[in-house]
C-alpha cells in the first residue's frame, strides 16, 4: 500500500477541483509503474493505492517485485512533490509492503462486485504504510527475508502498528544495493503485460468487457482500462484491431477458461 503524507490537511484546505487533479497526477504516475511491473492495481481509495502481486496471475518474486515497484514510485512521486511544492503543498510518499496468506475473491450483491482481498497481511501493509514517514517505505520480516540481499535497509526494531495486537519487526528499504528494473521485452507480445495479453486473447474471442471482467474476476471498470491501455500501448483505435493482432500473435487460445 502507498499513499501520500500531509493528504488530510491538504484536502481541507484546498479547492476540490485541484485535490481532484493533483490525485490524478498522483494515480496516472504511479498506476503506469504498477503495469510496468505487471501488479495487480487493487484499489484507488482517496490518496492511497493498494497493489497485489501473484494475483490472479502468478509471481515468482512478489516481495522483489513489490520492492522494486516501491522504490520507482518514490522516485517518481518526489518528481510530483517537487512541482506541488511550488504551489504550496507539502505531500510526500509513503509505503508499506507485507507477504502472506490472503483469502481473496468477489464480494459484494448482483448490482456490485469487488475483488478483495482479506487477512492479516492486508492489515499489515496498511499499518506500515500509516506507520512511514515522508519518503519512507517500510517492509515486515518476510519482506525483508526475500530481498535484504538486494537493498540497503534500516532496521526499526518491533513496531506496535494499527489494526494489529501484537509488535511487528520493521525495516525501512533505503535504497538499492545495484540497479535493478524489469526486463526488456523480447518480443512485441511482451510490450503487453500478463494481464494485458490475456485481456487481448479474450477481445479475439470475442468476450464484451463485462464478459471479461466475469472472466478474470476483476471490476468492469478494470476491464474497460486493461483494454484501453492496450489500445494506447499498441497504438490501435479498435477492438477489431486488438483481436486481429492477438490472432496474427497466437494470443486467441491463451486465455484461461
Amino acid at each position: 500500500m502507498c499513499s501520500l503524507r500531509g493528504f488530510a490537511a491538504f484536502s481541507e484546505m484546498t479547492e476540490p477541483e485541484e485535490v481532484l487533479a493533483i490525485l490524478h497526477q498522483h494515480h496516472e504516475a504511479l498506476a503506469e509503474l504498477v503495469f510496468r511491473y505487471e501488479g495487480t492495481l487493487h484499489r484507488f481509495a482517496g490518496e492511497q493505492l493498494t497493489v497485489l502481486f501473484n494475483d490472479p496471475l502468478p509471481c515468482p518474486d512478489p516481495g522483489q517485485r513489490a520492492v522494486e515497484l516501491a522504490l520507482d514510485m518514490r522516485d517518481r512521486a518526489r518528481e510530483l512533490s517537487g512541482g506541488w511544492r511550488k504551489l504550496g503543498h507539502q505531500l510526500e510518499f509513503v509505503a508499506g509492503i507485507a507477504m502472506g496468506y490472503a483469502t481473496l475473491g468477489k464480494i459484494g450483491v448482483e448490482a456490485r462486485f469487488e475483488y478483495e482481498a482479506v487477512g492479516t497481511v492486508m492489515d499489515l501493509a496498511a499499518g506500515l504504510c500509516a506507520e512511514a514517514a515522508p519518503n519512507q517505505i517500510l517492509i515486515g520480516q518476510r519482506v525483508f527475508a526475500k530481498v535484504g540481499n538486494d537493498v540497503q535497509t534500516e532496521a526499526l526494531g518491533d513496531l506496535d502498528l494499527r489494526d494489529l495486537g501484537h509488535p511487528v519487526t520493521v525495516c525501512s528499504v533505503v535504497a538499492r544495493k545495484r540497479p535493478v528494473r524489469p526486463p526488456s521485452p523480447q518480443d512485441d507480445t511482451l510490450v503487453l503485460t500478463a494481464r494485458e495479453r490475456e485481456v487481448a486473447a479474450l477481445i479475439a474471442r470475442g468476450y464484451s468487457n463485462r464478459d471479461i471482467a466475469n472472466e478474470l474476476v476483476i471490476a468492469d471498470g478494470t476491464a474497460a482500462n486493461h483494454v484501453q491501455h492496450i489500445l494506447d500501448k499498441l497504438g490501435f483505435d479498435t477492438r477489431a484491431q486488438i483481436a486481429a493482432w492477438a490472432a496474427e500473435h497466437h494470443l486467441a487460445g491463451a486465455a484461461s477458461t
